[in-house]
């Protein structure tokens, strides 16, 4: 599945929690996110980290990067050691 941002999605993400921090439903942005990602996929990896680091910048969200194996990325994002994991396959949990 290809991965998709666009400006209206961008902005609603932004909106959201902007009315949300506002009413005091949600707690405040995070100042930075670590997320993994797999090592031997430096095609979807590479776009994935382009869309992640632009649409953070936009929140003011410094974003790192960590490069894993592909087994231990999606364990480490899952158990929370990591925000998330750059670009995950379709069907992978």
């Amino acid at each position: 599945m290809p991965l998709t941002v666009n400006r209206r999605t961008l902005a609603a993400l932004g909106l959201g929690w902007a009315v949300a921090a506002r009413t005091g439903a949600a707690p405040a942005l995070p100042t930075e996110l670590r997320f993994a990602y797999m090592d031997k996929t430096p095609a979807v990896t590479e776009k994935a980290i382009a869309v992640l680091t632009s649409a953070y910048a936009r929140l003011g969200i410094a974003v790192t990067f960590v490069p894993l194996p592909f087994a231990r990325s999606l364990m480490e994002a899952n158990a929370g050691i990591y925000d998330g994991e750059a670009a995950r396959l379709a069907g992978v949990a």
